[in-house]
Parts: C-alpha cells; sequence; structure tokens
C-alpha cells in the first residue's frame, strides 16, 4: 500500500487524544516531540475549518444578488480557482526549497517580496482575528439570553455580565489553550467539530425549505425583520441583536455584505420570484467578493506542508496536500451551494436583507439555538488556526528562516508571541461593536490578492528561474546548492525525508512544467481580484 494510500485512513478517537495530549506535553519540552505522519483526513479537516467559518451564514445572499444559477457557478468557479492556487503554492514551496509564505516572498522578489508577504498576510489575518472575535462574544451573549431564565440573565446582567465579560472568559478558558498548540495537526479534532456544526446547518436549513416549500410567499416570515418591523430595531433574536448594538456581520465575508447593519425593510416575508441568472454585474461582483473571502485559505497550506514534510518524502507530501486540497474544496463547494440555495429558495429576496440567514429562522426553535451555539463554537475553533500563520509571520521578525525550519521556537518566545497577538486583538474586539465599511474595503483589496494572485506571481517567478525560460547561469548555480544539499545529506538514510535522491529527481520534473497553466491562472486571478474590488466598494456604499 502507498504511503498516500495508506494516510487516508483517519486516526481512532483514542489515538487521536493520545497524540493531543502528546502535543500538550511537547509544548513544555519541545525536545521531547515526536513527528508523527499526517492524516489527510487532518488536513482536509484544518483546510474546511479556515475557509468554512460563519461566512456560509452569508452566502444565501449571493443567490439573490447573481441568481440561483448564477451564484452557483460562481461558487464553483471560486472552488476550482481556490484549490488550484494551492496546487500553485505547493510546486513553487518544492522548486524553491521553501516552507514559509515569507520565505517564498523573498525567494521570488527579494526583502521587496518578504515585506510585501508579511504585510498582507498580517493584515488579513489579524483582520480575520478580529472578525471571528467580535461577532463571537454577542452570539455568546444572546445565546446565554435564550437559555438562562428571565431573572436568571438579569441576575447576570446586574453583576456586570455583557458581552465583552462572556468573550474575556472565553479568551482564557477556551481559546488561549488552544492557541498555544504548536501543530496544526493538534487540532485536527476541533476542525472536525467545526465541519460537523456547518454540516448541521445545511441540514437544518434543507429541513426548514422542506417543511415551508408549500407555503404561500406571505407565511414564509423573517425573524428578524419581522421583529424589527414590530419593536422598531428592538430584535429579540440573537443576530437582530448582535446589529441593533450597532453589531459586527458574522464574518469577514459577511463584513463584505453587511458592514453597515441590516436594511431599513417594512415587509418581512419575500415577494419576488426565483431568479436563476442575475443581469447586473455589479451584483456579480460582489458575489465574487464575498466568495473569494469564503473560500480563501491559502494560508492554510504552509503550516500543514511544514508538518507533512517532517515525516513523508517531497512527492508524497505534495500528492497527500493536493488531495486534501482537492477534498475540502469540493465538500465546501457542495455545502455551500446547498446551505445557500435552500436559504435563498426559502426567503428569496430578504435574504440580503437580515443580517446573516440564520437570523432569519425562529430563535425559539431550540434547532436554531443550537446552530447559534454551533456557530460559536465554529468562530472558537477557527482562531487558532488563522493564529499559527500569524505567530509565525511575526516571527520571521525576529529569526531568520532557517533557524526557524530547524525546530520549534523556545517556550518563552512561543507563549509571548502567542499571548502578543491575543491581547492584541482581544483589546480591538472589546473596543469595537461595529465593522465599518473600511474593514469590507479593506478585506476586498488585501484578500483576493494574497490568496488568489500573490501564489501565481511566485509560481511565475519560481518557475522562470528553474525552468526552460530561466537563465542558464541562474539555474546552474541553483542546481549547485541543491547538489551541495545534498552531499550534505549523504550520510543520512535514502529515505530521509529531508533530501532523498528521488525528492531531486521529482523537483526536476516539477520545474520543467510549462508556464501556460500559471499565466492562465495569473490572469484570472487579476480579473477575479478587480471583481472583489469593486464588488466590495459597491456594498461598502450601498
Amino acid at each position: 500500500m502507498s504511503e498516500v494510500a495508506s494516510s487516508h485512513r483517519a486516526p481512532s478517537i483514542t489515538k487521536a487524544t493520545r497524540e493531543f495530549w502528546d502535543d500538550v506535553s511537547a509544548l513544555l519540552e519541545p525536545s521531547k516531540h515526536v513527528e508523527r505522519p499526517i492524516h489527510i483526513s487532518s488536513m482536509v479537516f484544518n483546510l474546511l475549518q479556515s475557509c468554512m467559518g460563519v461566512g456560509i451564514l452569508s452566502l444565501a445572499a449571493t443567490f439573490q444578488f447573481s441568481g440561483i444559477a448564477g451564484g452557483a457557478m460562481v461558487m464553483i468557479g471560486t472552488g476550482l480557482f481556490s484549490f488550484y492556487t494551492m496546487k500553485l503554492l505547493a510546486v513553487s514551496m518544492v522548486v524553491s526549497g521553501t516552507e514559509s509564505y515569507e520565505a517564498l516572498g523573498e525567494y521570488c522578489y527579494g526583502r521587496a517580496g518578504q515585506v510585501t508577504v508579511q504585510v498582507t498576510l498580517l493584515g488579513s489575518t489579524v483582520l480575520g482575528l478580529i472578525c471571528y472575535l467580535v461577532p463571537l462574544k454577542h452570539y455568546i451573549f444572546d445565546v446565554l439570553r435564550h437559555l438562562l431564565s428571565a431573572s436568571a440573565f438579569e441576575s447576570f446582567t446586574d453583576h456586570s455580565g455583557s458581552p465583552n465579560l462572556c468573550l474575556g472568559i472565553l479568551m482564557l478558558c477556551v481559546i488561549l489553550p488552544l492557541s498555544l498548540m504548536r501543530r496544526i495537526d493538534s487540532l485536527w479534532f476541533t476542525s472536525l467539530l467545526g465541519f460537523v456544526i456547518q454540516l448541521y446547518f445545511t441540514l437544518m436549513s434543507l429541513g426548514y425549505f422542506a417543511s415551508n416549500a408549500d407555503k404561500p410567499l406571505e407565511e414564509v416570515v423573517c425573524s428578524e425583520i419581522h421583529d424589527n418591523v414590530l419593536h422598531g430595531g428592538n430584535a429579540s433574536n440573537p443576530s437582530a441583536a448582535l446589529n441593533s448594538t450597532g453589531g459586527a456581520a458574522p464574518s469577514l465575508a459577511a463584513a463584505f455584505l453587511h458592514a453597515s447593519g441590516i436594511s431599513a425593510r417594512q415587509v418581512d416575508h419575500p415577494t419576488e420570484a426565483i431568479v436563476l441568472f442575475g443581469l447586473d454585474f455589479a451584483a456579480y461582483c460582489q458575489t465574487a467578493s464575498i466568495c473569494a473571502a469564503s473560500f480563501c485559505c491559502q494560508v492554510t497550506v504552509f503550516p500543514i506542508y511544514r508538518e507533512v514534510r517532517r515525516t513523508d518524502s517531497i512527492k508524497t507530501s505534495v500528492a497527500k496536500l493536493k488531495t486534501a486540497a482537492k477534498v475540502a474544496m469540493s465538500i465546501a463547494t457542495l455545502i455551500y451551494i446547498t446551505a445557500a440555495s435552500s436559504g435563498y429558495l426559502m426567503f428569496r429576496d430578504i435574504t440580503d436583507q437580515a443580517s446573516s440567514i440564520l437570523a432569519c429562522y425562529d430563535p425559539s426553535d431550540p434547532a436554531v439555538i443550537i446552530c447559534y451555539f454551533g456557530m460559536s463554537c465554529v468562530l472558537i475553533f477557527g482562531f487558532p488556526i488563522l493564529l499559527l500563520s500569524v505567530r509565525y509571520c511575526l516571527a520571521t521578525f525576529f529569526y531568520s528562516h532557517e533557524y526557524l525550519s530547524e525546530g520549534p521556537l523556545k517556550l518563552h518566545v512561543h507563549v509571548l508571541i502567542t499571548l502578543g497577538i491575543i491581547g492584541a486583538v482581544t483589546g480591538v474586539a472589546l473596543c469595537v461593536d461595529k465593522l465599518t465599511s473600511v474593514i469590507a474595503i479593506g478585506g476586498g483589496i488585501v484578500i483576493p490578492f494574497f490568496g488568489y494572485v500573490l501564489p501565481v506571481l511566485c509560481y511565475v517567478r519560481v518557475m522562470r528561474m528553474h525552468g526552460e525560460d530561466g537563465d542558464p547561469g541562474e539555474r546552474a548555480r541553483l542546481l549547485e546548492e541543491r547538489l551541495a544539499a545534498l552531499e550534505l545529506c549523504e550520510n543520512q538514510s535514502p529515505r530521509s525525508p529531508r533530501c532523498p535522491a528521488e525528492n531531486e529527481q521529482y523537483i526536476a520534473e516539477l520545474a520543467q512544467a510549462p508556464l501556460t497553466l500559471g499565466y492562465a491562472v495569473g490572469g484570472i486571478g487579476v480579473v477575479v481580484w478587480l471583481l472583489c474590488v469593486y464588488g466590495s466598494i459597491q456594498m461598502a456604499v450601498s
């Protein structure tokens, strides 16, 4: 059985628990950490958790923008494009011999390239961390409002209970311990739980649609808009309460859509027929902007690849990564289309009026409250995965790539950087209750560029340096460096994952790949980026 095939089987719960506690003990003594093969299932769930945040709650509105068929086509195209950019990143890392986005940027474009990657990575990921925490505090606070009795909740608020207090307790008791994990593979079980929650929401949406399919449109009521109409904006469901306090959208993708809160609408039920294809160009740009943010998980490729390379050869590592990316993007696309279509077919033209599709469902239904709590867990589980990339990026300001590739950071450095990141983003989240249009515009510019343009620029540069189009002298120098590295490892086992002979042959094969795909994907990436910028600006000013 091949290495890739044998890695498809997920570890048992007992084994996974034992491995998790091994990672906890290795936090204090990293020298005792034992490297183990990374299962493809772990990679799939971590990629899914990275891209499938609560932005799924905004996707039904994209079908209102561009039609159910048009929106589905945009989602499928975005999923395919995300897979190809991750594939190009994997090839770029292999051919260049780098294992991080920062090192790849420096390899391709020198110091300017490294700084560009550092700035865009920090900008997009720190913004993402804040967008996790701002809605989280409101979600948890409003879940408590519905779970506790009126007298118990009043007593809680009388004793300084608030969304900020809920966030502070969660940060200390749950998010901080998870964020201290050194390996992304240690978080695969929480990523699995996050995926189960997304699946639950999708099934709940399908169930609601099936049970209401025969109702007249005037009987299909959006709970949030209905409460706003009755109570003048003092809505009783979690998302409405979040927005009535100037709250944040439930994710960066949702921030694009509702940066200014819900619209003033006086009709609480759908009134328009189902649209197959939208005819408005700006609407398709808005759809592209939301979908681009919802599929963007390229930054997670690097910590996954670094860990896979510790135990597998280059060829096996790339094969695993490609398989995981293909499976993850396929699952994400299927769930996105299912959840978005069921929500749109039920609520139609009011999907873009509520703060999220979840806010349209009746919060008195226990299934809906469970979903609110589940989405809070999705935010909690996604935070540590994104923090991994922020922590590594900050470490590159103080340490060389060679030092970082030798092993884990010292405990005090690891803890200090983690605490610094958590302290900074938590401080902002405690002070902010509204994600403004500046975030919507910034996200629309930074995220698509970072996820869909920069990977192609790096790929084309690497392939031009190493491929047939490269400078002969430069190619000879690079080959000499490779041979010298192999010579240093000649006393190691031939199956050493770091530099066996078959790795060098595989690298040479990748380096000879034609640049046609890179140029084609690059052209599409620039177009997607420009569409996202235009779409996010349109949503911010609307």
